[in-house]
């Protein structure tokens, strides 16, 4: 079970305070042989919204769930697409706690082992997304490209050895039966996507996500907080 970091000095300290108020308050019951009975009283002063009034808060309606309608309404003009977008922005980047961004650190990055594949190249990628926080991955780009180009992030799903998951024939074969598939010949693995995203021109970049891995070497507690990064 998770405990939070308590300096050994705070806790000492609680600890200490807990136990004078439970011997005042032990004291105090046995001389009046009457129960301790603890009244909150309504808060006084200045307040934002009338009594039993709650805020305007989508948090505190019905919860969604998959049952509900929810249908799409696309913008009608150019303006209100660049509005959409830095509201879905903005709130992409609250929910990732990642508003305010964080201060930017030098990276560090290091390209090399890079394998021909005849129409695009994979290299190999480390990068320090934080100071001490190491980010692996392989970088998937067109050849006879140059200058910027579109990138696309390639998180791999909940397989087994992440984005080194390769799938035998058998199981393609068995996706084929469920309809998850439709043809047998192709490359059944996480290889697939970003190379399929070098065709037309993108560079992909398939990572390692941080959950990965690091449950192995650290605790539970320590790759949430992390992994936040």
């Amino acid at each position: 079970m998770y405990t939070p970091l308590v300096p050994a000095g705070l806790r000492i300290a609680l600890g200490t305070l807990c136990a004078l108020i439970a011997l005042a308050l032990g004291r105090s019951q046995a001389a009046t042989s009457e129960p301790i009975r603890l009244v909150l009283a309504p808060p006084s002063g200045p307040r934002v919204l009338p009594q039993g009034m709650l805020p305007y808060d989508r948090r505190l309606g019905p919860l969604k769930s998959l049952n509900g309608y929810f249908p799409f309404h696309p913008p009608a003009t150019k303006e209100e697409w660049a509005a959409r977008s830095e509201r879905i922005r903005r709130q992409l980047l609250v929910a990732l706690g990642l508003w305010p961004m964080p201060t930017k650190t030098p990276d560090h990055a290091v390209v090399h082992g890079r394998i021909d594949r005849g129409d695009y190249t994979v290299e190999k990628v480390i990068l320090q997304s934080f100071p001490g926080h190491f980010v692996t991955g392989n970088l998937y780009r067109p050849k006879g490209k140059t200058g910027k180009l579109p990138g696309v992030l390639c998180p791999h799903g909940h397989w087994a050895n992440g984005r080194f998951y390769e799938q035998d024939r058998k199981a393609i074969r068995w996706q084929i039966v469920e309809g998850a598939e439709r043809f047998e010949k192709g490359w059944p693995d996480t290889r697939f996507r970003p190379a399929a995203c070098s065709l037309p021109g993108w560079a992909a970049w398939s990572f390692t996500m941080t959950w990965w891995d690091m449950p192995i070497a650290f605790s539970w507690p320590t790759a949430r907080v992390t992994g936040r990064i």
